[in-house]
């Protein structure tokens, strides 16, 4: 745990690491993928800043997740 046995207390609780953040977005996209019948269909995440920073993570870590990202803060 990222922050020992105070893991599960107040502040700690509604932070993530990197890697649970990337886990929890590709375990969304997966599972609405397969829910709306669409496994083979390709994902395209946008966002601003932090969102696209994660995104363009999982697409680098998880190529097989996302498969464009656009970072809409420069636009």
């Amino acid at each position: 745990m990222p922050f020992g046995s105070s893991s599960f207390r107040h502040p700690y609780i509604d932070l993530l690491t990197v890697e649970q953040a990337l886990a929890d977005y590709a375990v969304l996209v997966t599972t609405l993928k397969s829910q709306l019948n669409a496994s083979d269909s390709r994902v395209i995440a946008f966002g601003g800043r932090y969102v696209c920073c994660v995104v363009y993570s999982l697409s680098v870590i998880l190529l097989h997740t996302v498969t464009l990202t656009w970072d809409l803060s420069t636009v």
